[in-house]
This record gives structure tokens, sequence and C-alpha cells, in this order.
């Protein structure tokens, strides 16, 4: 398991172990871009539990500052939505 509060990962390896991990401490510790928070953070595919569903851009901008003079709240709000070609929940939980 990740040890997100201790340390800083690349974003390819959050992307790798987005099931196996808190999408809510992802926010709060990682330093992320515009990208992986639309892809990730924002995308329902991902979010699992009902705090991560209820993940908005004011927690967004709270834990990602850097974020606030980007193009992410343009993208929000015209609903450009990338999704990745990551596979679904249930297909990665029944990998043997």
């Amino acid at each position: 398991m990740l040890d997100l509060k201790n340390n800083k990962y690349d974003l390819t390896i959050l992307k790798e172990n987005i099931y196996a991990l808190s999408l809510i401490e992802i926010l709060e510790t990682q330093h992320l871009t515009p990208d992986f928070i639309l892809k990730y953070i924002l995308n329902p595919k991902y979010q699992l539990t009902s705090e991560e569903e209820n993940i908005s851009l004011i927690h967004v901008f709270l834990h990602q500052p850097h974020l606030i003079n980007t193009s992410l709240l343009d993208d929000c709000i015209q609903g450009i939505k990338k999704v990745d070609s990551f596979e679904d929940f249930e297909s990665f939980s029944n990998r043997k």
C-alpha cells in the first residue's frame, strides 16, 4: 500500500493504484494536474464511496491551490470529462 501522507508519488503510480487508494487522500496529499483531477478525482467511474462522490471543485481548489489559475474550472463548467481507457473496477478486481 502506498503511504500517501508521507510520500509524493508520480501520477502514473497513482493511476495504477487508483482503486486501492482513497481519492480524498490523493486529493489532500499529492500534487495533481488538472488532467488527473478531471480523469480520476472528479470522474464518477472512480468514485467508489459516497465521500468520494461528494468531491467538489471547492475541495479540489482547497487542497490543490496551484490549480486555481488553470483551465480546470472552465473545463468542468463546459462538461469536458476526459476519460482514460483504464479498466473499470469490476474488471480490475477480477484480475488474477
